[in-house]
């Protein structure tokens, strides 16, 4: 599948993961604002950009409700956050999202144990 996706591109082996993980139930989850990652995370050098080509998840534990997953986005984002790219960022600056994405929730992603998640870069477009 991932060849598909990145076709005429090769995709290079995995050499790394994150798990993502939600604290045990009744625990208050921390809120994490709207962000890309790799475009102007806390952990990488300011003047480094590492974004993914694409995130592939298995869900191991469901999150049927919208308040029990950890993953949100913002319907048609994607557009907003191409045309930031395009005209208001730049290498090196804080902000991870426009302020209008940053304001928003976002969507909460429903999902089954066994399902499989995979996001890319260009959905979309």
């Amino acid at each position: 599948m991932a060849g598909d996706l990145l076709r005429p591109a090769r995709p290079a082996p995995v050499t790394r993961a994150q798990i993502q993980i939600r604290l045990p139930h009744g625990t208050q989850q921390p809120v994490k604002r709207m962000h890309i990652d790799g475009v102007s995370c806390p952990h990488l050098e300011r003047r480094d950009l590492r974004t993914f080509t694409f995130i592939a998840g298995v869900v191991l534990e469901g999150s049927a409700t919208a308040d029990a997953g950890a993953l949100h986005y913002v319907p048609g984002g994607h557009y907003r956050m191409a045309d930031y790219f395009a005209t208001d960022w730049v290498l090196g600056q804080p902000a991870q999202t426009p302020d209008d994405i940053d304001a928003q929730d976002g969507t909460a992603l429903t999902a089954e144990p066994g399902d499989v998640v995979v996001m890319h870069h260009l959905e979309g477009i």
